[in-house]
């Protein structure tokens, strides 16, 4: 089991492993525009997840424009500091703002979505 907690309660219409699924889908998609992402037939556990986003963020460390880019798309708060310089705070900072998107999505959408 995970040490880290993306989630307080499931949706109506998704469950954990279905949210865990959908954020690391997510990951995938935002991040594929920048770097090559892992490929994994089934969602890892967060603790995994954290770790990729970070592989993922060395990888762009040495351009901020496609940094601030992947900000952008990931929608990351202009108000919150974002700490270029604690890639393991960085890391969960995106993973929490992926996971808060799709539990929106999941919980406000619509039951065909």
């Amino acid at each position: 089991m995970s040490d880290l907690q993306l989630f307080e309660s499931e949706t109506p219409s998704m469950s954990y492993a279905a949210l865990y699924l959908a954020t690391w889908q997510q990951i995938q998609k935002d991040f594929s525009h920048f770097c090559l992402v892992p490929e994994t037939l089934r969602a890892p556990e967060p603790n995994q997840m954290l770790e990729d986003i970070v592989s993922m963020l060395h990888l762009l460390s040495n351009d901020s424009a496609k940094l601030n880019s992947l900000f952008y798309r990931i929608d990351l708060s202009e108000r919150k500091k974002i700490p270029h310089s604690d890639i393991h705070a960085l890391a969960w900072m995106i993973l929490q703002r992926e996971a808060q998107k799709v539990w929106i999505r999941a919980h406000y959408g619509s039951p065909s979505e």
